[in-house]
């Protein structure tokens, strides 16, 4: 039989000062059953990812997790951004306006006047 998990020197080390497995070799036939016993501590739980794969696909997720956090960094910063200019084409928008009521203002008070002009000559 050729082993479905095999293992050999596994060692994992966490922040450098824990070691929750060290130099574990281990080899499981095909078909075989294994029970891995242990105090609460002991690496059980740590050896299984591993052996299992998922200790690598954990550390692949986590590392898009953190690329997705990036690009939600930079797209809520486009975001603003975009926001602000929108802010500002209002704020200059509302002001051409207010400039543009004035002015027509201005031209409608002088025709009145003009008008008023011409048939007070008449």
């Amino acid at each position: 039989m050729s082993a479905m998990i095999e293992v050999s020197g596994l060692t994992k080390t966490f922040n450098k000062t824990i070691h929750a497995v060290r130099g574990v070799d281990l080899s499981v036939e095909k078909g075989e059953v294994v029970v891995i016993v242990g105090p609460s501590g002991s690496g059980k739980s740590t050896l299984l990812t591993i052996a299992g794969g998922l200790d690598s696909r954990i550390a692949a997720i986590r590392e898009q997790l953190d690329e997705a956090k990036k690009l939600r960094a930079e797209a809520e910063a486009l975001r603003d951004e975009y926001a602000a200019k929108i802010g500002d084409a209002q704020k200059d928008a509302e002001a051409m306006l207010a400039n543009a009521r004035t002015e027509a203002g201005a031209v409608l008070q002088r025709a009145e006047e003009d008008s008023a002009e011409m048939v007070a000559r008449r």
